[in-house]
């Protein structure tokens, strides 16, 4: 099992977890919230840059959804998961992000630079040059 399926399977898990302590209230909110939680987590010694990754994803795809008890959707695990890719250095799992996406993340890593082992800002930047956001 990769990092990736990894995280997947304990994003269900806390999910899961989360509805049935919830007796029958789910909050779409708070689980979102440990989700974000987790995903800084599993980024470890990246605690800054995916704090700022994680905020960005809850105020860019869960706070604005319209549907939040709902949340997170399949697809919102999909962009966290896509974005724990990107952060190893691999952009191949990224396709989900959109331009605004890749332009956030940009100005995510500029300003988190500082703080990025200096192997993996060059693997980042690599990245959104690619991508040409850079």
């Amino acid at each position: 099992m990769t990092e990736i399926e990894k995280f997947r399977s304990d994003v269900h898990r806390v999910l899961k977890h989360e509805r049935r302590d919830s007796t029958g209230n789910y909050d779409g909110q708070r689980a979102c919230q440990t989700v974000a939680d987790l995903f800084i987590k599993f980024n470890s010694g990246l605690e800054e840059l995916s704090k700022s990754i994680s905020e960005y994803w809850l105020e860019t795809y869960i706070f604005s959804s319209k549907n939040i008890a709902n949340e997170p959707t399949e697809e919102n695990i999909e962009w966290l998961m896509a974005a724990l890719s990107f952060l190893s250095g691999d952009s191949q799992n990224c396709e989900c992000f959109t331009k605004k996406d890749w332009q956030s993340l940009a100005e995510i890593v500029n300003y988190e630079a500082e703080d990025i082992p200096i192997e993996l800002l060059t693997s980042l930047m690599g990245i959104l040059l690619e991508k040409k956001v850079v």
